[in-house]
Order: structure tokens, then sequence, then C-alpha cells
């Protein structure tokens, strides 16, 4: 299942923004490719998944490339 998503921290950085910034945006709906959800068992926690095929395709990417940090 991990090589369907890609990590919050990494898409963050291929963006330019802060994990802050992409955070909120998944969770209020903004961003397409991701999703939020709050875990009861975490309490107020929230977990993210983002669907690596749909976030390269945001980013206008047709293949799926290596990005050196």
């Amino acid at each position: 299942m991990k090589e369907n998503r890609i990590s919050i921290q990494e898409a963050a950085e291929m963006m330019g923004v802060t994990l802050t910034f992409l955070r909120e945006g998944i969770a209020r709906g903004k961003f397409s490719f991701g999703i939020s959800m709050t875990l009861k068992e975490k309490g107020k926690r929230r977990t993210f998944y983002i669907n690596k095929k749909q976030f390269y395709e945001y980013l206008g990417l047709k293949e799926e490339v290596e990005y050196e940090q």
C-alpha cells in the first residue's frame, strides 16, 4: 500500500510549502489528491493519506520522477 502513497513531508517539499499549509489544505478539502482522518483512538490527532498518482498529476508530472532534495 505504501507504493500508492507519498508522505506529507515529501509532498510539502515538492510543492515548496510548509507541512502546516499542506495539512490544513488537505483537511479543508482544498487538495483533491489527499484525505485527512481523525483517529478515534488517538484523540484529536489527524492522519493523512496522499495518493501518489493523483499528487503527481496535480503537479503536472506525467511520470513518476525521483525527487532530489
